[in-house]
């Protein structure tokens, strides 16, 4: 259940209000194959159009003279500019990507991204993380991890696994976490209070996808397949929703197996 009425801090000093660091996930280096590859990619950019530039330079010198020369190579010497900027820019944001870190602390997390923001882990109200294979087909023998924070104020922070040591991270967010919300999701469900998670939202004799609303002897099962929450109904009819856009699915579960009423 997503509230929201807490602060985030911003404060440099986090030691204080964080206590002590558990572990730092630091954002992947830009290592020799990857600033290689960047410097070989502005090579050609800039080298296609300036060498092509050049000969139409020297063609309309030799055939009409210098003014036709610079008409007819200038364009082609702006181009090739604009890609070496570009390229020396691309280099340059890579730099700083690598700066990038997620920091645990014993009290809470610092997400040093375009911004660095700290957040106590009650200032939090949940996470969603997902898998996915990119692929042209849908497959690949790489898997990507995907995960989403919600604080309680603000907009929900999008991460990826560029980190380093992002799934153990994720496993850590949630132990610190999921202790400090089941409690009172426990307490509020069992009193009949809907519980909200994202598009799906559970009470104890009904269940709400998407603001359509059942009862639970309509449901057959309800578990999560390949990334997707599927909930399979009495007529063999199945939904499914995508667990990258449900936060704290593993107490949604918890909740659902040991807590609804059919």
């Amino acid at each position: 259940m997503i509230t929201r009425h807490s602060e985030v801090m911003k404060k440099p000093n986090h030691k204080n209000t964080l206590g002590p660091r558990i572990a730092i996930y630091p954002y992947r280096p830009l290592r020799t194959q990857e600033y290689l590859l960047y410097v070989f990619l502005g090579i050609f950019a800039v080298g296609m159009p300036l060498v092509y530039g050049i000969i139409r330079f020297q063609y309309g010198y030799t055939k009409y003279g210098e003014i036709v020369a610079h008409l007819w190579g200038r364009p082609w010497f702006i181009l090739a500019g604009f890609a070496l900027i570009t390229s020396l820019l691309l280099i340059v944001h890579r730099k700083r990507l690598a700066s990038r870190f997620i920091a645990l602390h014993e009290n809470g997390l610092v997400l040093a991204l375009s911004t660095k923001n700290a957040f106590r882990w009650e200032h939090l109200a949940g996470i969603s993380a997902s898998i996915t294979r990119p692929g042209v087909v849908g497959w690949s023998p790489r898997q990507q991890y995907h995960a989403t924070i919600y604080p309680n104020v603000g907009k929900a922070i999008q991460l990826n696994d560029d980190f380093i040591g992002f799934p153990e991270c994720l496993t850590r967010i949630k132990a610190k976490l999921y202790p400090r919300i089941i409690p009172g999701l426990s307490a509020n469900f069992q009193s009949g209070q809907w519980i909200y998670f994202g598009p799906v939202a559970i009470q104890v004799h009904k269940l709400k996808i998407q603001n359509n609303q059942y009862d639970w002897s309509q449901v057959e099962t309800v578990r999560v397949e390949s990334g997707y929450l599927v909930v399979e109904w009495i007529n063999q009819n199945r939904q499914r929703i995508p667990i990258a856009k449900i936060p704290n699915i593993e107490i949604l579960l918890h909740l659902i197996n040991t807590g609804v009423t059919a």
